[in-house]
């Protein structure tokens, strides 16, 4: 996991070894061999699945350009191998246990057997990786790669491997054929991991104290317990996932690789059609170009256009897990997206990066009601909260309630998004700091240290990242 010593340990290692080597063939080899072990370290046998992965689509992606008579099969083929994993470890479970309890209410005194899997790590996102390449080819949209290595690395590489962002061959291929040394900025990579360091073990893992007690017994606390710790999570797993992205993006910037903007103030957005423009952006282009696009988009009239973003974002949902709950929190969002394109048509209007305005105070609410079913384990727990905070008024005009204790928590939804919006102007600042003497880079120094010190002083107890299970 990127929040311990031994990542540490294993980037900087990386790091020495890859400018050690002259040649980028075996600059690449080394990413291979150090994406292979960063994954293996959870699992050498599963590694075996995504080596799978990596050569059928490699192979496919040759085919599709030499057989042009077969193109269709070729693509439907690989289409069927990638869903077919994926559904595999993933969705088949849950199916034949839907499919076992119809048969018990029908009568049928029969049963599939169901095979428990570990879900291999990451197996979302290199999928949709791989499917991309795919497509692009099919589409003729990018050239098959011509190196199973270059490819191997595209895929294999151990900053984005397990929670992306989810790269697309266009964008990052040439940087592994022809990687530019000038692409290598230390202090960004240095400040962008921090950044990263500090939204994950700082705030994010404390901000889980609060949050895992109240979601895992709801009726167990009121309803104003029940939204504080609904704003919490809403920050949590922002916090966790884009401080992921930071030590990607950072541990990729060492090595003089770019990877995609994955975040861009989110909870600043003033609609969710803007929300879902600065949400998990490498997802939401993906969601977009290969599925929206796909069914029509908006060129088959506007009634099609709502049917189809709301199918987008229901297998949205759906590629978050095998869970009725994830389902429901796609159609809620597919429902928002609607609505907004019904009342504001397209919604173009990018709102500011740092605004915090009532437009969205009121988006954020919107999207923290969907994360109550994102993050509660079962549909009725998940009932359970709303009920409570549905019954706040109910509550407050009790005489047993702190006047200040409700005060504060009513008004912690727009006091965090404040304070968000000003660590976002500093977090910008930080990203783009670079001393630029001598004095200034002991001083540079000397900060780091501390800010280490103090992250190992004032983590809270190690907590995998949240995007891991899917």
């Amino acid at each position: 996991m990127f929040n311990t010593y031994q990542y540490v340990l294993f980037l900087v290692l990386v790091l020495i070894l890859y400018r050690l080597l002259p040649t980028v063939r075996q600059r690449n080899w080394l990413l291979l061999i150090a994406g292979s072990i960063f994954y293996g370290t959870w699992s050498y046998g599963y590694l075996l699945l995504l080596y799978l992965t990596i050569i059928v689509d490699y192979l496919v992606g040759k085919a599709l350009w030499k057989y042009e008579n077969h193109r269709r099969t070729i693509f439907l083929a690989s289409i069927f191998v990638n869903i077919g994993v994926l559904a595999v470890f993933k969705y088949s479970g849950r199916a034949l246990s839907n499919a076992n309890h119809v048969l018990d209410l029908v009568g049928v005194h029969w049963s599939f057997p169901v095979w428990e899997f570990s879900l291999p790590l990451g197996i979302s996102f290199y999928t949709f990786l791989s499917l991309s390449y795919t497509i692009d080819v099919f589409r003729r949209k990018t050239a098959p790669e011509s190196s199973l290595l270059n490819y191997s690395v595209f895929v294999t590489f151990f900053p984005h491997l397990i929670a992306g962002p989810i790269l697309r061959a266009n964008e990052f291929l040439p940087q592994v054929a022809n990687p530019v040394e000038t692409n290598i900025k230390p202090f960004f990579g240095i400040n962008r991991i921090a950044i990263g360091l500090i939204k994950k073990v700082v705030i994010a893992d404390w901000l889980a104290m609060l949050v895992e007690p109240v979601y895992d017994d709801p009726s167990s606390f009121s309803g104003l317990a029940c939204l504080f710790a609904t704003y919490c999570y809403a920050f949590q797993i922002y916090l966790d996932f884009s401080g992921y992205i930071d030590i990607a993006i950072g541990s990729a910037s060492l090595l003089g690789y770019e990877l995609p903007v994955n975040f861009n103030s989110p909870y600043l957005a003033g609609n969710i059609t803007n929300f879902w423009r600065r949400w998990h952006i490498s997802l939401s282009n993906w969601l977009r170009d290969y599925l929206y696009i796909s069914l029509g988009g908006n060129r088959l009239g506007k009634m099609r256009t709502y049917i189809n973003l709301m199918i987008t974002m229901l297998l949205g949902g759906l590629w978050h897990g095998a869970s009725w709950r994830f389902v429901i929190w796609g159609g809620i969002h597919g429902a928002f997206l609607a609505i907004h394109k019904l009342l504001k048509g397209e919604g173009m209007i990018e709102e500011r990066v740092y605004v915090f305005s009532w437009k969205a105070l009121a988006t954020f609410q919107l999207v923290c009601f969907s994360w109550i079913f994102f993050r509660a384990t079962s549909m009725e727990k998940a009932c359970t909260i709303i009920r409570s905070i549905v019954l706040i008024p109910k509550e407050l005009s009790s005489a047993t309630v702190s006047p200040v204790y409700s005060v504060l928590i009513l008004l912690s939804s727009p006091i965090m998004l404040w304070l968000y919006a000003n660590a976002t102007r500093w977090r910008r600042r930080l990203e783009t700091f670079s001393p630029n003497s001598n004095r200034a880079c002991l001083g540079y120094g000397v900060v780091t240290a501390v800010a280490v010190l103090v992250m190992a002083i004032c983590s809270a107890p190690q907590i995998s990242f949240i995007y891991f299970q899917f």
